[in-house]
């Protein structure tokens, strides 16, 4: 029952998504509506195969949010940074982050990934996951 994870149909931001080399990336399932949550979900980063990351070069997480699904802007407070002074890297089904998401979110939201590294490899999963109450 406990560390499973139940993906609905519909939730996944990104699957199987390369890590974008020195650029930034929206998640490759595109947007999804899912505002008028309450909080009561958040968004689940995880390793689909192994990633690595070059030292001192970074991975940015953030969400995205639209009124009109065709102008997004950053949702606040919910950039997740991945970096360290010596080369990172994670293991499939690694959990990369956990982003809430707040009750104020506009109708659409997509995930977006940035590395300032030439060299990172792997893939991600992302997807909406159900917090219990």
């Amino acid at each position: 029952m406990y560390n499973h994870d139940l993906k609905e149909i519909g939730s996944k931001l990104a699957t199987a998504q390369s890590l974008p080399q020195n650029t930034n990336a929206y998640g490759d399932e595109g947007s999804k509506e899912f505002h008028k949550t309450l909080g009561a979900v958040q968004v689940k980063v995880t390793c689909n195969e192994a990633i690595s990351i070059a030292a001192t070069k970074k991975l940015e997480i953030e969400m995205y949010d639209s009124a009109d699904d065709s102008t997004f802007a950053v949702v606040p407070g919910t950039k997740v940074t991945i970096t360290d002074s010596t080369p990172s890297t994670y293991a499939a089904d690694d959990v990369l982050a956990r982003i809430g998401l707040p009750s104020s979110l506009r109708r659409y939201c997509k995930i977006r990934f940035l590395t300032d590294d030439a060299s990172a490899s792997g893939k991600v999963d992302a997807w909406l996951d159900f917090l219990p109450h």
